[in-house]
């Protein structure tokens, strides 16, 4: 499929924390849109690309104006020669003197490029991913098999960046359900959060909520809310099919010495390979 760019649009708007992220919208000749947001990192990781400079609300002209030079009235053979072009923009909008594109736009073109494009084919995006995974370009394939709707991790309890103590070193203490449909998914996920709160005031912890809507529990260490949350799946009887996962992210843990920080210690990386291998066979 060819696909030639008729129209770019990008735009600042506000995200559920009210700050300021990137949207793009993008027209093809053929009629086809497609639109999208670029959600925000609370904590950038060291290793993520910057985002981009002077961000505001509304029209983003100094950019689209830039943008739409490059990429419109131009033939695109496909999305990957779609994203070497962005990736190419904003490497040379990084050195030129300009404000830089930075990968919250590109990701946002990016992403309502491939929308675009599965409108123009009469698929949906899931298709259009998935048909992108068996081309053989790629390097991957995925043997034929139909795409479906992925499984949700949805945080449970927030520490480490979202909370600055080290009583709760991990990022995020996540639930990690695993029904037949994305519906089931929720709401056994509801159900666990629900019996984690009743819990908590049970026990009379208190509790406020982060940026990132994870519970912060006053006083309990991370061994003491997997209990709290294990023991949350098996009173909703869910132990077959609700399990737990950790966003450890541990650069945020690092020390200048190049250890890891977890509450008053300070490991190695084999050292605190091995916690969280003790946590798997604790709390699985």
């Amino acid at each position: 499929m060819i696909a030639r760019i008729a129209d770019v649009t990008l735009r600042g708007i506000l995200d559920s924390r009210g700050e300021i992220a990137a949207e793009a919208e993008l027209r093809l000749a053929n009629g086809s849109t497609g639109s999208a947001s670029t959600a925000l990192a609370i904590a950038r990781g060291r290793r993520e690309q910057e985002r981009t400079e002077g961000l505001r609300l509304g029209p983003l002209r100094a950019h689209v104006a830039d943008m739409a030079r490059r990429v419109c009235g131009r033939d695109f053979t496909g999305q990957r020669h779609f994203d070497d072009e962005l990736a190419a923009l904003g490497a040379a909008s990084a050195h030129d003197g300009r404000s830089a594109l930075g990968s919250d736009l590109t990701a946002a073109l990016s992403l309502a490029f491939a929308r675009a494009c599965a409108h123009g084919s009469g698929s949906s995006l899931a298709r259009y991913i998935t048909e992108l995974a068996d081309a053989p370009a790629v390097g991957w394939t995925s043997s034929g098999r139909s795409c479906a709707m992925p499984h949700p991790l949805v945080n449970l309890f927030s520490g480490g960046v979202h909370l600055r103590e080290p009583r709760l070193p991990f990022q995020q203490i996540m639930l990690v359900p695993a029904f037949d449909t994305f519906v089931e998914d929720v709401e056994a996920v509801l159900d666990v959060y629900a019996a984690v709160e009743a819990a908590l005031e049970r026990a009379g912890v208190r509790f406020s909520y982060s940026a990132s809507s994870g519970m912060v529990p006053e006083r309990l260490g991370y061994r003491d809310v997997l209990t709290v949350a294990l023991d949350a799946i098996e009173h909703c009887d869910l132990g077959c099919l609700v399990s737990l996962g950790i966003d450890v992210a541990a650069e945020h843990l690092r020390t200048p010495a190049g250890r890891y920080r977890i509450g008053p210690r300070e490991l190695e990386g084999a050292d605190l390979a091995g916690e969280l291998l003790d946590l798997v066979r604790a709390f699985s």
